[in-house]
């Protein structure tokens, strides 16, 4: 497996940035968002103001039950205990994909829309938050959209893949993600032995430091200290893509929920069975 580093820039021109980087490879800007007041005024505490008052849900990395329905959340929690919770110390409780704007309308004004291309859903920035070592397995994205995300806070490390990788990283059929065991900074070549053959990037990104990732993109993360992150997306760019995200979105979840109430545990172990199988064909066409 190699792992390059990713490109860092303080800005971009559009036409530099779709020449050398959209649907290409990612890259992180040091300087996008240090005009924003989010810049200066995001902390956990400015959150804890802001939104503090809200119940939120609450996903984690790890077992789950297979019957219940697809991306279902694991519990919720007021979000002023929450904060609280990561920092005492480490917990695998984390928040996903929160919808600023349903929250509180006022955080629209503490951030721009980056100007490197058009097609942003300006009413769909969300929020994610986790305590130090909290881990997000390999994924891609369902709306197979372009995500911006600026870490505030703290730091995560984060590995990438293109989708050129997908049975490489094992990627697990009727759903969007690899095996939750699988790390790419930790790789278990034994269990997972086509991962070896990937080819991907890796970087940290830093407290007001913004990480493109290119539609489709594989993405693992880890947050090395209590932090959040701010995704801005801006709409897939081609008409597969589209298609492809109206499947993952629509269709694609309504097999699955349907799967797991039928079949249960036994559709998820049929699911990680093909997703084994592939990575073994794999190895025996190119190793051979």
């Amino acid at each position: 497996m190699i792992l390059d580093k990713v490109d860092r820039v303080d800005r971009l021109e559009p036409r530099e940035f779709k020449t050398n980087y959209l649907n290409k490879k990612p890259v992180v800007f040091t300087g996008m968002s240090q005009d924003w007041p989010a810049y200066k005024a995001w902390s956990l505490e400015y959150m804890q103001e802001k939104i503090g008052h809200h119940t939120v849900p609450l996903y984690k990395t790890g077992a789950f039950n297979p019957r219940a329905s697809f991306n279902a959340a694991h519990t919720e929690m007021n979000f002023a205990d929450y904060i609280q919770l990561i920092q005492q110390g480490p917990t695998d409780l984390r928040v996903f994909l929160l919808n600023a704007l349903k929250l509180n309308p006022d955080l629209l004004n503490d951030f721009s829309t980056p100007d490197v291309m058009d097609g942003f859903l300006n009413s769909f920035p969300t929020l994610f938050f986790g305590s130090e070592n909290a881990f997000v397995f390999m994924h891609y994205d369902l709306d197979m959209g372009h995500v911006f995300h600026t870490q505030f806070c703290g730091s995560k490390r984060v590995v990438l893949f293109s989708p050129e990788n997908n049975v490489q990283v094992y990627q697990v059929p009727f759903s969007v993600r690899s095996f939750m065991e699988l790390d790419a900074d930790n790789p278990d070549f034994a269990r997972f032995p086509a991962l070896k053959f990937a080819r991907g990037f890796a970087t940290t990104i830093e407290h007001g430091e913004t990480l493109y990732i290119p539609s489709g993109w594989w993405h693992q993360l880890r947050y090395l200290s209590v932090g959040f992150g701010l995704s801005q997306r801006a709409m897939a760019d081609t008409w597969s893509r589209r298609f492809k995200a109206a499947y993952n979105v629509g269709v694609m979840p309504a097999i699955e929920n349907i799967a797991r109430k039928t079949a249960g545990e036994s559709w998820m172990n049929l699911k990680n069975k093909w997703a084994l199988g592939r990575g073994d064909r794999y190895l025996n066409r190119n190793c051979s």
